[in-house]
């Protein structure tokens, strides 16, 4: 199993930067904050986590990661510095006998 991979690299390059810039562009950037190590971009939009497009999640994971930062949205940065935002959010299944 595999974990999941947060760019928190300075700002100053990366991923992370990639998506900075690309909230500021959008007029949605509001700073950075960071969360159990993890850091984040609260926006109006909802709290944006940086994560590489080629590392596997499972959905423990996600579910966690909703958990621990609320109204989470995966930022999907490629190398070549497009990204893909996807909301998620806990997700309650309930079984009945």
């Amino acid at each position: 199993m595999t974990k999941i991979h947060y760019d928190n690299s300075p700002l100053t390059f990366g991923r992370q930067e990639a998506c900075r810039q690309d909230l500021i562009r959008r007029g949605i950037y509001t700073g950075m904050e960071t969360k159990n190590n993890i850091n984040y971009f609260p926006t109006t939009e909802g709290n944006v986590v940086v994560i590489e497009r080629e590392k596997e999640i499972t959905l423990v994971e996600l579910e966690q990661l909703s958990l621990t930062i609320p109204q989470c949205v995966l930022a999907i940065v490629s190398q070549d510095s497009s990204i893909v935002y996807y909301s998620i959010s806990p997700i309650s299944l309930t079984f009945k006998k």
